[in-house]
């Protein structure tokens, strides 16, 4: 599944007081697109370094190459019909945690009929790395069944745009499992980020489409959420979306390192509430920051070890708010969105209990029949969880 940009075209400081909104939907094509406040923008599902992702003997940079055994945990997800994603293996070792729009239609129902998560050993090349029906060491394990967050309503900006995919048995052995993280105040801290994405030359020239399916990884840091107290609820006037559906979404900027030109945080949060400093205002933290891309959608984010968010969508304001390219390509100057998992603990430790690691134990091989059962008790509650069984 590719992920989801939105391109706003504006050239000037912006107001966030309310104004005349018009919006419209293809949900055929999965875009929307409207205006307010003077900004027009539109909406659609569509790793790239400050050099190139690309594979090595291409001209690609070795510093985007996974660590290993650290990212053997990460899935190639095979979504069928839905299309590819990225996905992050929990503790318990058959619960991958993901993005739910990887999953869902636009009006967040389920729409996945079946599909895979492909898992590396890190035994081929590594200057090439994954390279799907090519390189040797992948093992593929079918989806069995997978739920949809609370509250997820489809949209491009939801906060709840978190989803956990149950695999028909046990991952790999050499698959590393992750615990995940409730830290609630994310702002200015530094993130790795992961995924099966296109990649690109380099953030001049955005992603190329197509080139997903070899695992990269870079850093960044997330600049803020949208219901920061500084805000107010001005974002939900900016992008027409309600106050309580995008006010947890966090944002990182893909900067041009060392050009204030792109630093889109600082410079939307000082046209839109007049506000700067060390909070919002910073030009990269060095060759390693990365943007997201079509393909990472529902990858992880670590901070401290565990998985605190995953990939939601990207966001661009155009070239007048420091996008280097001025569109949707995944270059500088354009914001990458997540989705927190703080807001989804309970639910989520109701399917996979210890993937907190708060002291409740993950179930051995030897209960898994237990856990299906149990979940399959579930069944008649499947649509109003909009989970689905495969």
């Amino acid at each position: 599944m590719l992920r989801h940009l939105i391109s706003a075209a504006v050239a000037c400081a912006l107001s966030t007081t309310a104004s005349a909104a018009v919006m419209s939907v293809d949900s055929m094509n999965r875009s929307v697109s409207g205006s307010a406040n003077g900004v027009a923008w539109q909406a659609r599902s569509l790793m790239v370094g400050q050099t190139s992702t690309l594979t090595i003997p291409s001209g690609g940079d070795p510093i985007y190459l996974p660590t290993r055994p650290q990212k053997d945990g990460l899935g190639f997800l095979e979504i069928t019909g839905a299309g590819y994603c990225s996905g992050s293996l929990m503790a318990d070792g058959r619960h991958i945690v993901t993005a739910a729009h990887c999953l869902a239609d636009p009006s967040g129902n389920p729409v996945a009929t079946g599909g895979f998560a492909s898992f590396y050993d890190g035994s081929g090349d590594p200057l090439y790395d994954l390279d799907f029906g090519v390189t040797p060491g992948i093992e593929r394990v079918a989806i069995e069944a997978y739920f949809l967050a609370p509250g997820y309503t489809g949209d491009v900006i939801d906060h709840n745009d978190v989803a956990i995919i149950r695999l028909s048995g046990p991952a790999p052995d050499f698959a590393t499992r992750y615990l995940l993280g409730d830290t609630s105040d994310l702002t200015g801290e530094e993130l790795n980020v992961a995924g099966f994405g296109n990649r690109g030359t380099s953030g001049s020239t955005g992603a190329n489409p197509g080139s997903f399916g070899r695992l990269r990884e870079g850093d960044n840091r997330f600049e803020f959420r949208f219901g920061d107290a500084d805000f107010g609820t001005g974002w939900s006037s900016i992008l027409l979306r309600p106050f309580d559906q995008i006010s947890h979404s966090w944002v990182s900027d893909f900067d041009r390192v060392g050009f204030a030109a792109n630093d889109t945080s600082c410079i939307t949060v000082g046209a839109f509430f007049g506000l700067g400093g060390p909070k919002f205002c910073d030009t990269g933290i060095g060759p390693r920051e990365v943007g997201v891309a079509g393909g990472d959608s529902g990858g992880p984010q670590f901070l401290n070890g565990r998985i605190v968010s995953v990939t939601s969508y990207g966001l661009t304001f155009g070239a007048g708010f420091g996008d280097f390219g001025g569109g949707l390509n995944s270059g500088w100057g354009e914001f990458s969105g997540y989705a927190p998992l703080y807001l989804q603990r309970g639910w989520i430790e109701s399917l996979v209990p210890g993937a907190f690691g708060n002291g409740t134990p993950v179930p051995e091989p030897s209960t898994w029949a237990l856990t299906v059962i149990g979940l399959g008790l579930a069944g008649a509650a499947a649509r109003r969880r909009k989970g689905l069984s495969l």
